[in-house]
């Protein structure tokens, strides 16, 4: 039967596990959740990058990475030259073959580039979704499919999009908030909610 007191509201990132989280996990999940993780680009408190083997479980072929992000920087600042750009996912398999979403101070733009045996393809984010000021949140959704193409969506809503397909490998590593230890690549900001899929949603 229908409940006479239906809960007026939105549940999100429902778990149900099988043991008792210790008092030290809980305020964990609590800070994680709530503040998300911080890559300085400077110095300063906060992690270099993160990386993670996903070796046989992150599909070249389709796929999409999704996250939110705070940036230390607003729009209208050139946060670094085209040779150093904050990058704020790759997904690797060497040198040759990658995947990098990063963003173009000089052009004020988000990119994303697919990289294959020495072949780059990039689509650029038009910005129509609003300019971004620093310390916003904004919902990131970068979407590739070697049948339809490539996307990026930012809060919700799509962004750029364009149809080239490109035979790509399964990858290796996963970078997240930077690159290779590099300073110069960390993107200042704060990452939280960081979702791979293996399917472009």
């Amino acid at each position: 039967t229908e409940n006479a007191n239906p809960f007026n509201g939105t549940i999100d990132e429902v778990r149900i596990l099988n043991r008792s989280l210790t008092s030290a996990e809980v305020l964990a999940d609590y800070r994680k959740a709530a503040n998300g993780v911080m890559f300085r680009r400077v110095g300063g408190e906060g992690a270099k990058f993160l990386n993670y083997s996903v070796r046989g479980r992150a599909n070249g072929v389709e796929g999409t990475v999704e996250f939110w992000m705070k940036p230390e920087w607003g729009f209208d600042e050139a946060v670094a030259d085209s040779n150093t750009p904050p990058v704020f996912f790759g997904l690797h398999n060497d040198t040759q073959k990658r995947y990098n979403f990063q963003y173009d101070g000089p052009a004020r733009t988000f990119i994303f580039e697919k990289a294959v045996n020495l072949l780059s393809y990039t689509l650029s984010s038009t910005n129509q979704n609003g300019k971004f000021l620093k310390g916003q949140w904004r919902h990131f959704a970068i979407t590739w499919d070697n049948t339809t193409g490539m996307a990026i969506y930012i809060n919700g809503a799509l962004d750029a999009n364009n149809s080239v397909t490109v035979n790509t490998p399964t990858f290796d590593m996963l970078f997240i908030g930077g690159l290779n230890n590099n300073f110069a690549y960390q993107c200042n900001c704060t990452i939280s909610e960081f979702r791979i899929s293996r399917k472009a949603l």
